[in-house]
C-alpha cells in the first residue's frame, strides 16, 4: 500500500520533517515499509506543500 502525506507548507518545513523523522524511527515502519521525503515539485496534486512523505507499507504492518 502506498500512502502520500503532504501538509500545507510553513516557512521552515518543520512539520513534515518531524513526521518523517518519527516514521523513520518507528520499528514497525522500518521493518515493513519504506519512507521517503521528496520535494513536492516532483509530486502532482501537492499545491502549497514544500515536501511530501511517500510511505510504502507491506501487509506485515497490520495488527
Amino acid at each position: 500500500m502506498q500512502i502520500r502525506i503532504s501538509v500545507p507548507a510553513d516557512e521552515s518545513g518543520v512539520t513534515v520533517r518531524d513526521l518523517y523523522r518519527w516514521l523513520r524511527l518507528d520499528d514497525d515502519v522500518r521493518r515493513h515499509g519504506e519512507v521517503q521525503l521528496v520535494p513536492a515539485e516532483h509530486v502532482s496534486g501537492t499545491m502549497g506543500a514544500i515536501e511530501v512523505i511517500d510511505l510504502v507499507l507491506g501487509q506485515g504492518i497490520a495488527p
